[in-house]
């Protein structure tokens, strides 16, 4: 195949994609308008809010009694043994050993 001949092929390749892809857009649309977007509002408005930062914290009572009743597995960054626990009433505060 001839240079000429090899350009007019592509030529005649991509007038045809061209016209396919008219086609299909006409098909789905139904229509060759595009449809205007509504009109952009002219100042956007805009805020600050100050930063709180806090613990999330989550309360749950229950009834029950706290003891060696069996093994469980405790899903934690680090391996371990809880060999004892805080006395009844007793609170435990974020960080504290317990």
């Amino acid at each position: 195949m001839t240079w000429t001949v090899r350009r007019t092929v592509s030529i005649a390749t991509a007038a045809a994609a061209a016209l396919i892809a008219g086609g299909s857009g006409w098909a789905v649309t139904g229509s060759w308008s595009v449809q205007a977007l509504p009109p952009s509002p002219g100042r956007v408005p805009y805020g600050a809010s100050p930063v709180l930062r806090a613990d999330v914290a989550e309360r749950v009572t229950l009834s029950g009694t706290l003891g060696y009743g069996g093994a469980y597995q405790v899903i934690a960054p680090g391996a371990g043994t809880l060999t004892r626990l805080p006395r009844l009433g007793q609170g435990v505060r974020r960080g504290q050993a317990i």
